[in-house]
C-alpha cells in the first residue's frame, strides 16, 4: 500500500486489511516520502501487529503517481498473491478471502473487484 500525506485516512486503511478473514499475509506500506504523520502512523501500527512491512522512501518530487512506491513494495514480497490497496481505501473483512476463493476456483492468476464511493460522492467502481 502506497501511503503519500494521507494521515487522515491511512489508520482506517490499515486497520481494514488487518481485519481481513484471511489474516495470512504480509501487509507492505511504503510511505513515500510523506511530510505529515503518516511515518509515525505506519510505524506505530508495525510495532504492534508483525505482518506489516513498512517501507520508508524519499519521495521523487518529479512524479505524481505513487506508483513507483507500489512497484517498490511488490519488490519486496514474499507471498503468492500481490493486493492492491490504497491508502485511502477501506476493505470489506472478506475482500482477501473472496478474490482468492474465486481465483482458485476459476484458475485465475489475476481478478479485479468493485469499489463503493463514500464521503461527498456516491456509487461504483469496477476494477479490472
Amino acid at each position: 500500500m502506497p501511503v503519500w500525506n494521507n494521515a487522515a485516512y491511512v489508520g482506517e486503511a490499515i486497520e481494514s486489511i488487518l481485519a481481513q478473514t484471511h489474516d495470512n499475509v504480509e501487509f507492505i506500506i511504503v510511505d513515500d516520502g510523506s511530510d505529515d504523520e503518516c511515518p509515525g502512523i505506519i510505524a506505530d501500527y508495525a510495532t504492534k501487529d508483525r505482518r506489516i512491512k513498512p517501507l520508508y522512501r524519499q519521495r521523487n518530487p518529479h512524479l505524481l503517481s505513487g506508483a513507483q512506491a507500489r512497484h517498490a513494495g511488490i519488490a519486496i514480497a514474499e507471498g503468492e498473491y500481490i493486493a492492491a490497496m490504497d491508502s485511502d481505501d477501506i476493505a470489506l473483512p472478506d475482500r482477501i478471502a473472496m478474490q482468492l476463493a474465486y481465483m482458485q476456483a476459476h484458475q485465475l492468476d489475476a481478478c479485479g473487484g468493485q469499489a463503493e464511493v463514500f464521503g461527498a460522492s456516491e456509487g461504483s467502481i469496477w476494477f479490472p
